[in-house]
């Protein structure tokens, strides 16, 4: 009986054992999933990174966020540019005062006609909210740039430097006489090719608030890369990655960015943008590189420092409070 009684001690303290670690167990997995649910979760949250592309291209087009007063330092351009064509545009006329004089002469109305311009500097392009400007080089000319503006209806304003302005409609050589030269844009698009001489280049002060910007060129109706060269920095987590030739960088059209600086010279366009994202793509497999919350987290050196501290302050704290409960 005695035997029997002590077996039955036996297995009632083996089933209160294996009761209390299924229940320590079970305390475990809850601890487990409520530490891992909230990383899993921050794993799969975006977050917007602060970035900057500086990219040396053959070609961008970018959107206006803001109204632009004048697209490149134009003003007193003469000595850097050594010819203008344009196409596309909806009238052309000049004054022979000012451009508040009443007075003007329509010298082409007709888009078909092209419009060259010699010895002329641009006295200002202004560019409208959600305009899109399109900058490419030109690969037959190392000199010339082909600028295309849409969606835009400011005059284009064009200053001879010398006694008269010698243009060329079509194949017609015609001067004027000291006249100022407005050119009105098409709805759609106005086409401007602009020959420079050798390196005077042009560079864009003024910052621009841009989207929907492209680093694409088109030959025979496909899309291709038109980067060079450059880097992308992720500023938040102090990561860069090198750019090489043909390599694709894409955004998601509302991502907007600031033009910090985008210059031309020698046949190459620099261009620098910065701003948020939380999607930035990069690569022939399209890989989104901007961080997620848990990336951004466990690379700020900052947090981790405090998060570190905070969990070493904790830790001394409840070993204070068990020492405590152990002695009494």
């Amino acid at each position: 009986m005695d035997f029997g009684h002590e077996i039955n001690q036996n297995i009632q303290i083996l089933s209160s054992s294996y009761t209390l670690n299924r229940m320590k167990l079970k305390y475990i997995f809850l601890l487990a999933f409520i530490i891992i649910l909230p990383i899993f979760i921050l794993a799969f949250i975006p977050y917007k990174t602060l970035i900057r592309l500086e990219l040396e291209i053959t070609e961008v087009s970018f959107t206006s966020q803001e109204p632009i007063d004048n697209l490149f330092s134009f003003e007193n351009s003469y000595n850097k540019i050594k010819k203008i064509s344009v196409q596309s545009y909806d009238s052309l006329f000049y004054y022979e005062d000012d451009l508040k004089s009443e007075d003007n002469f329509v010298l082409a109305t007709d888009i078909t006609d092209k419009i060259t311009f010699y010895d002329a500097g641009i006295n200002s392009i202004p560019i409208e909210k959600e305009a899109t400007i399109n900058i490419r080089s030109n690969k037959y000319d190392s000199l010339q740039y082909v600028f295309q503006i849409s969606n835009n209806r400011n005059p284009i304003v064009f200053k001879s430097n010398t006694d008269s302005l010698r243009l060329k409609v079509n194949n017609e050589v015609i001067n004027t006489f000291d006249p100022i030269v407005a050119v009105t844009p098409s709805e759609k698009m106005l086409k401007m090719f602009v020959s420079m001489h050798k390196k005077t280049p042009l560079e864009e002060e003024e910052v621009i608030a841009a989207n929907n910007i492209l680093f694409q060129k088109n030959i025979n109706g496909k899309s291709y890369s038109s980067i060079k060269s450059g880097t992308i920095s992720l500023l938040d987590i102090s990561k860069k990655y090198p750019i090489t030739q043909n390599s694709s960088i894409a955004l998601t059209p509302d991502t907007e960015l600031q033009v910090m600086n985008l210059k031309i010279k020698d046949g190459k366009i620099f261009i620098t943008l910065e701003g948020f994202t939380s999607k930035l793509y990069y690569g022939l497999n399209r890989k989104n590189i901007a961080p997620s919350l848990l990336f951004y987290l466990s690379n700020n050196n900052f947090l981790l420092t405090l998060i570190n501290t905070f969990l070493i302050i904790l830790t001394f704290i409840i070993s204070i409070i068990k020492f405590s409960n152990d002695g009494k």
